[in-house]
């Protein structure tokens, strides 16, 4: 169970106060960049495959990458200097809650993190009363200003975890449980050392 420290940490990181913040930076409000909004956007905007993101009120920042596929979170408060510097890099004026330009090459530097580079982007950003959209691709004079097609979710494969009557011995680590993860091809993975073994019931 979450400590009460922890539970107000994810609380606080995903207060709406930070969405309101984002919708304003589209209004023209400034929010400098810090370490580890930097941080978040250097994933966002240095493969060149690109990514697409979603910010909504109460919520964190869900971002999927070309080359990591999946709704991965990041700290809300991390949205409001990112969409800061995206309206400024794009030449945005307020209010930008429709976005299609693009952006870089650019070089950013910001105190307590590595400064890094980016390529030249394609950005299409959409904001209402409850969401923005972002979807940032490699610059290509193909692309219209019809967003591109969202990254398809990964594969999602069941995790299923059985549980024996006698307990079985890992032929790997020698762990003897009664619970393993069981795969399609009904062969068990040891939640000891994660390694799968051919099994016959």
């Amino acid at each position: 169970m979450p400590s009460s420290y922890a539970r107000l940490d994810e609380l606080a990181s995903r207060d709406p106060v930070h969405f309101a913040n984002a919708l304003a930076a589209l209004d023209g409000a400034r929010f400098a960049l810090t370490a580890g909004a930097s941080k978040v956007m250097r994933f966002m905007l240095e493969d060149a495959g690109g990514c697409d993101a979603v910010i909504a009120p109460a919520s964190y920042l869900e971002i999927s990458f070309a080359w990591n596929r999946g709704r991965h979170q990041y700290f809300a408060e991390c949205a409001p200097p990112i969409v800061s510097a995206l309206v400024e890099m794009a030449n945005a004026a307020p209010p930008a809650h429709r976005i299609r330009g693009s952006i870089g090459p650019a070089l950013h530097d910001v105190p307590n993190f590595i400064p890094w580079r980016h390529g030249r982007r394609r950005l299409w950003l959409d904001a209402t009363a409850g969401e923005i959209q972002i979807r940032v691709r490699d610059d290509d004079p193909a692309f219209t200003d019809l967003p591109p097609e969202a990254f398809p979710d990964p594969i999602a494969y069941p995790y299923t975890v059985i549980d024996l009557m006698v307990p079985l011995r890992c032929p790997h680590c020698d762990g003897a449980s009664t619970s393993y993860r069981k795969l399609s091809d009904g062969s068990l993975v040891c939640l000891v050392c994660a390694r799968s073994f051919t099994y016959r019931a």
